[in-house]
């Protein structure tokens, strides 16, 4: 039976920029994926609230990825009320498709989201139903646990298995939507989101 690998890149996306696009696509290519799903998260539960609506979040991820073979915008976390829980999403994907689907699902996390793992929801049973895949991101400090759970889990195997972690080789890409919602703010240029993305924004913030 054919495994069918797809991957998962939730975030904010307040605003989305060319290094989220960037790291989607490297995650599909890297990890041989057909596809990658962009799932803005409604209500964070983990920072301050968004300074876009997850509509208006949802129209921008739209607007970035129109046209880029392999990604796709998933709205599911907008028709769920309360908090955003990157598990309960997993588990709603996982169930659409059935216990016997032959799907990998491949999450993508930046080091820094990582390095907060230990305050997620049932963090431990996230490692367990998914390859997590790790984006390079500066400054992240990981507590001893996630240390061990690293080196525990981590695998450069061509075909890796949910409870497994791998590196995706990238150059580390330093952007910073808040940067980037603070020139929108000011009227300045741009030129790290999508130009359609950046006149949409334009309004927003």
């Amino acid at each position: 039976m054919t495994v069918r690998r797809i991957g998962l890149y939730g975030g904010t996306f307040d605003p989305i920029h060319v290094g989220h696009v960037h790291m989607a696509l490297s995650l599909r290519e890297q990890c041989a994926l057909e596809s990658v799903r962009l799932i803005p998260c409604a209500t964070p539960v983990h920072r301050t609230a968004p300074g876009a609506s997850a509509e208006q979040r949802c129209a921008m991820v739209e607007r970035a990825i129109r046209g880029v073979d392999g990604l796709e915008l998933d709205r599911r976390e907008l028709a769920r009320e309360g908090g955003s829980y990157t598990i309960d999403t997993v588990r709603e994907i996982r169930d659409e498709y059935g216990a016997a689907s032959s799907v990998q699902w491949y999450l993508l996390v930046g080091m820094d989201a990582f390095a907060k793992l230990l305050s997620w929801r049932e963090w431990r049973a996230l490692l367990d139903e998914v390859v997590l895949v790790l984006a390079p991101r500066a400054g992240a400090q990981l507590s001893p646990i996630l240390l061990r759970e690293l080196a525990r889990r981590q695998t450069r195997a061509r075909a890796p298995q949910s409870g497994q972690i791998v590196r995706l080789e990238m150059p580390l890409i330093d952007i910073s939507a808040t940067a980037q919602r603070s020139r929108l703010a000011q009227q300045l240029p741009c030129p790290l989101l999508h130009c359609d993305v950046a006149k949409y924004a334009q309004a927003i913030y």
